[in-house]
């Protein structure tokens, strides 16, 4: 009876021991994914980050070379904007 008691003691602690160690697993492996994923989005917002900064620096360099109202014709350049739906002129 003891023995039986034991065996049953040691099957289920064998059991609890599979499944705290598939447990372990799960959480290693969504950490990893989790790790991955956030990499994966910082990547793409420096990404973001440096476009945008590069669009913005040519659109002040655009409005650097718009012409000012008292210039006179003969020294303005072309008028152009970064805004796309504002015309040139």
């Amino acid at each position: 009876m003891l023995a039986a008691a034991l065996s049953r003691i040691n099957v289920r602690s064998t059991r609890a021991r599979a499944m705290k160690l598939a447990t372990v697993d799960a959480l290693t492996d969504l950490e990893h994914r989790l790790t991955d994923a956030l990499s994966d989005a910082l990547s793409k917002a420096e990404c973001a980050r440096l476009e945008f900064e590069a669009r913005l620096t040519a659109a002040l360099m655009a409005e650097e070379r718009i012409v000012r109202p008292n210039q006179p014709l003969a020294e303005s350049p072309p008028r152009r904007s970064w805004w796309p739906f504002r015309r040139a002129g």
